[in-house]
């Protein structure tokens, strides 16, 4: 209901409609514009622009660079609980769903990371443990009482 009346207030007003959608995203082609033009702004073809500073720049491919940073374990560190670094379990991809879930609960820290332990920890995905609490509840709530 608000985004019909801001939609109505933008027409009244004589702003173009951008975000037609009730659930306030963007068509596909503008979304692709807006994407690009985003990272536009943040590559540059050929050299660093003069009075840039060096190590604000990557270098992605051929005379492509980017104003980024790479992420390391001592920027993580800087950012990030030493708590997080240890905030993982097994994937168990050949287990139940029970058990899998089971295992991301166990976690007492708020994200777990769900790695594969016969690859070399590499990471499946991160689970929100709130949310995963927050589903496990409602299902719960949802089964008939037995008897």
């Amino acid at each position: 209901m608000l985004c019909h009346k801001l939609s109505a207030l933008a027409f009244t007003l004589g702003i173009p409609r951008i975000i037609q959608s009730d659930t306030g995203a963007f068509e596909s082609q503008q979304a692709r514009v807006l994407v690009g033009n985003f990272i536009g702004s943040l590559q540059q073809i050929g050299a660093i622009p003069a009075g840039a500073l060096t190590d604000e720049w990557v270098k992605l491919r051929d005379d492509t660079w980017e104003r980024a940073e790479w992420i390391s374990r001592e920027l993580l560190a800087e950012l990030i609980s030493s708590g997080a670094f240890r905030a993982h379990t097994s994937a168990l991809p050949n287990a139940p769903r029970a058990q899998r879930t089971r295992a991301a609960l166990r976690s007492h820290a708020p994200y777990t990371a769900l790695v594969d332990n016969e690859r070399d920890y590499e990471l499946i995905r991160v689970v929100n443990r709130q949310a995963l609490l927050e589903e496990v509840a409602t299902n719960l709530g949802e089964e008939p009482e037995p008897g």
